[in-house]
């Protein structure tokens, strides 16, 4: 990413509606899978290290991130980070019992090396917790100046879990009660060549209060149905019991 998102970033990732409302999702789902109280958790791509603080109350966190332009952001935290890139620089041969890509895979060139290692550093039983966005339509400048390589589709993400070896526990879009206003906001930006913004600025107090719950209310349903599309896709998967 440029160096100026991860300014940004640090500025509003703990009061900006989507950031707020996608470590809902994750923690409710990270609920759900009966964790041990001495789980191992690896974020892939911590950026400036706004999960952290909540992937740490299911087990202790260690975190990997590629950009130095992240490291001066992430000193406050009080988990171990390394500086290293998947699927080939890795300095971590722990075995995990939750590995995260949040927001993460739709950066890296080579994503399915990337799941074929995520997979050999986990558990037997391990999960993957994956979250990317959604629909090549929906490209715009915001994917541009964060550096996106591409956008998915649900059956692509699928297709490359099965190639990997994951068992797929869950798989849905989401953000999906607020998928048409942000497609026509983005429509709308393409249309006039609008280089304005990514994304990422914090509307009015009672707007990005009503955004977040809107968005975070589809936690409820995640678990038990498929959302049949959405701004982003979110896939849990797991490593074979069996498997070494």
């Amino acid at each position: 990413m440029e160096p100026c998102v991860y300014q940004n970033m640090a500025s509003i990732e703990e009061n900006h509606w989507w950031f707020k409302a996608r470590r809902e999702i994750v923690s409710h789902m990270l609920g759900k899978l009966g964790l041990p109280s001495t789980a191992k958790i690896l974020e892939v791509g911590c950026g400036t290290g706004g999960n952290l603080q909540m992937l740490s109350s299911f087990g202790t966190v260690l975190g990997l991130e590629p950009n130095e332009n992240a490291f001066p952001f992430l000193e406050k935290y009080p988990f171990e980070i390394k500086k290293g890139a998947f699927p080939d620089d890795v300095p971590f041969s722990e075995s995990f019992d939750v590995i995260t890509a949040l927001d993460v895979i739709e950066h890296i060139q080579d994503d399915q090396g990337t799941l074929k290692k995520i997979y050999h550093l986990l558990k037997p039983g391990g999960y993957i917790i994956v979250t990317v966005p959604a629909y090549q339509f929906m490209w715009s400048y915001h994917d541009e100046v964060n550096h996106h390589l591409r956008r998915y589709r649900k059956k692509e993400i699928e297709k490359l879990f099965k190639v990997c070896n994951f068992n797929i526990e869950v798989i849905s879009y989401y953000n999906t009660f607020l998928f048409l206003p942000i497609l026509l906001a983005r429509w709308i930006k393409n249309t006039i060549n609008s280089k304005e913004g990514n994304d990422l600025a914090i509307p009015s107090g009672m707007i990005n209060q009503l955004l977040g719950k809107v968005f975070s209310s589809e936690k409820a349903i995640i678990p038990h149905f498929s959302l049949p599309f959405g701004v982003s896709i979110l896939a849990i998967g797991r490593k074979d019991t069996k498997s070494q």
